[in-house]
């Protein structure tokens, strides 16, 4: 339930979980339409509370309506509702300043449907391994715990003993038979933790960040780091007055993943003055092809446009590598399950075809 807070303006902030990337993407699709069609910003939120009837959002919007229409600024009185993330007020407190509210938001609504789209590939990238691989766990558990027991007293009847690596196999069902519950309450916990990370938009951006790092050094992490990297440029190019300030904002909000300070390098060349073609070339900020687009994007004046195509095919060069990722990994686990099961099904059946050969 979200609390009220006292603030030192006397205005009563609500505080709430901080928004997902979905809830922020349709919020800034609402209000760029909204400018676009000659609203106050402060009309825009006052129907946005209008329609949030029976929400625990609404009193926000109406917070927020009533300080814009007692002269506030958007940025801060959305910042007081303490729902938004700070990379979004940094563009908004921009767009403020240069009259672009209307842009930045529809750049804004962008933005975060790539970053929700992202996080459904990271999910599903890492998932399905996941699955597989505790598809195996289980499969092994009910044969080290079922099936191996059951050989176990076959052998006995008939006097003959299991080879030793069936013999150590059974011992590991037997200590897993006993701490079952153990085991059980091991998984219902971990559940449950993702079920809370799931529903605090914070935690699920951080476990975000941290499945994306499985795939740092390979190819695919390399496409993921590209469209990261592209997404946050291409927002920060739309909302900011030149390249410099665009570079200095993205800088704050892309050193979780951008490990190699490519960002920073190339900020620091276009200050030394640089294009930003030339300073992303040398940096290797993106791929020679996209480095190419923006060079003739830069001689053409149209940067902005030019980062908005990069983002949109560096996603589908990330799609694709995921993709592909995934489609080795179903048949190799196979592979190895099939191994696997195999071994075992012969430490065990080897005795008793020697046993059945003999009679």
């Amino acid at each position: 339930m979200p609390t009220k807070l006292r603030t030192g303006t006397g205005c009563v902030a609500i505080k709430h979980k901080m928004l997902d990337n979905g809830s922020l993407s349709i919020l800034c699709t609402e209000l760029s339409e909204m400018l676009r069609s000659g609203m106050l910003i402060s009309e825009g939120f006052s129907i946005l509370a209008e329609q949030a009837e029976g929400d625990d959002l609404k009193p926000v919007y109406e917070s927020i309506c009533r300080q814009t229409q007692g002269g506030a600024a958007l940025g801060a009185a959305m910042r007081e509702a303490g729902i938004f993330p700070e990379y979004m007020l940094r563009m908004i407190g921009v767009a403020e300043q240069t009259g672009a509210l209307e842009h930045v938001f529809k750049a804004l609504a962008d933005y975060y449907d790539r970053q929700e789209r992202l996080r459904r590939t990271i999910r599903s990238a890492v998932g399905y391994p996941l699955l597989l691989f505790f598809i195996v766990l289980g499969v092994f558990f009910v044969f080290l715990t079922e099936v191996l027991p059951v050989f176990d007293r076959v052998f006995a009847q008939i006097g003959a003993t299991m080879l030793p690596a069936a013999v150590v196999f059974l011992n590991a069902g037997l200590w897993l038979a006993k701490a079952k519950w153990w085991i059980a309450g091991v998984v219902c916990a971990a559940a449950a933790a993702v079920l809370m990370i799931r529903g605090i938009p914070p935690l699920r951006a951080k476990a975000s960040d941290r499945a994306a790092a499985l795939f740092s050094g390979t190819g695919t992490g390399r496409k993921i780091t590209d469209f990261r990297l592209a997404s946050v440029l291409s927002l920060s190019v739309s909302g900011a007055s030149d390249i410099v300030e665009a570079l200095a904002m993205s800088d704050e909000f892309v050193s979780g993943f951008d490990r190699d300070g490519k960002v920073k390098r190339s900020l620091a060349l276009v200050r030394q003055g640089e294009s930003f073609a030339s300073a992303a070339e040398k940096t290797g900020l993106f791929a020679p092809v996209y480095c190419r687009m923006l060079l003739i994007g830069e001689r053409a004046g149209a940067t902005e446009s030019i980062m908005r195509d990069i983002a949109r095919r560096s996603e589908a060069d990330m799609a694709e590598a995921v993709d592909k990722l995934t489609g080795r990994i179903e048949p190799a686990a196979v592979m190895v399950l099939s191994v696997l099961v195999g071994l075992l099904l012969l430490s065990v059946m080897l005795p008793l075809v020697g046993i059945m050969s003999a009679l």
